[in-house]
């Protein structure tokens, strides 16, 4: 994922302006345009302008075959099996009569829980400090490269993160692509999983699904919605870009967004 697979190109588009608007605010503080400017500046100006960019597109070749997606509480998920039980093993992870303890699975009330997250378990100093332990990371490093059949060094964290917290399907049989980019469903998935407990549902998923277009994402980022910059509160979100690269200052939003309840000026 050190550029070698990116590429720059010069495009003439044409982009939503509320979106380009929006994509401004959020990487320039967050708040410079307020929901009244935005709409303000869409009416006098029109709904859609034509602009010149320098575009990164990702020339990554993909491989294997893509995965089903399934949400589980986290001491079911049964990917990676082998993998799972080394990790568990590095991270004091037990598991007595199908009941799994130990710093990952302690919920925020202090109790053990089936349904961690990464989170949870990240909020948890005993899970931080043991990860970070330079025998435990080594080890699994040298693991996850055995785990894998694509892992380069600057992929290797990320991959043991997803390996075990499921946050996304990887490609069968064995393959974690890390220099895919993702789009804006996808990573709003990834969100919402790695900060709710499993099957949680949003009242309002029917209507976000409706409006992005139905994909094996697209509940999951339903659960999302509500803290991204992007959304389909303020019909920014559409199908037509549901499925575009997510920016960097989107994500960045959106992530602080969920942390510190930041919001848009209205």
């Amino acid at each position: 994922m050190d550029g070698k697979y990116i590429k720059r190109t010069i495009k003439r588009i044409t982009v939503p302006l509320i979106t380009l608007i929006f994509t401004a605010s959020a990487l320039s503080g967050c708040s410079s345009s307020s929901k009244s400017q935005v709409i303000d500046t869409v009416n006098e100006l029109g709904a859609d302008t034509q602009i010149e960019f320098l575009i990164e597109e990702n020339a990554f070749e993909e491989k294997g075959t893509p995965q089903e997606i399934s949400w589980v509480p986290l001491a079911k998920v049964n990917t990676y099996s082998g993998f799972r039980d080394r990790f568990e093993s590095a991270m004091g992870i037990e598991s007595k009569d199908g009941v799994k303890s130990g710093c990952i699975y302690v919920g925020q009330d202090g109790k053990i829980t089936d349904n961690a997250t990464l989170k949870t378990a990240f909020s948890n100093k005993a899970t931080f400090d043991q990860f970070n332990d330079k025998e435990t990371q080594d080890y699994l490093r040298t693991e996850i490269k055995n785990t894998y059949a694509d892992i380069e060094d600057s992929d290797e964290y990320a991959a043991i993160i997803n390996a075990y917290f499921n946050l996304l399907p990887d490609n069968t049989p064995n393959y974690f692509n890390g220099a895919k980019s993702l789009n804006r469903l996808e990573a709003m998935s990834v969100l919402t999983r790695a900060t709710k407990p499993a099957n949680q549902s949003s009242a309002n998923t029917q209507d976000f699904v409706t409006a992005v277009g139905e994909t094996k994402f697209s509940t999951y980022a339903a659960l999302s919605n509500d803290v991204a910059f992007i959304s389909t509160n303020d019909g920014s979100l559409t199908q037509d870009n549901a499925t575009k690269a997510m920016s960097k200052g989107e994500f960045v939003y959106i992530v602080m967004s969920s942390i510190y309840a930041l919001r848009v000026a209205a």
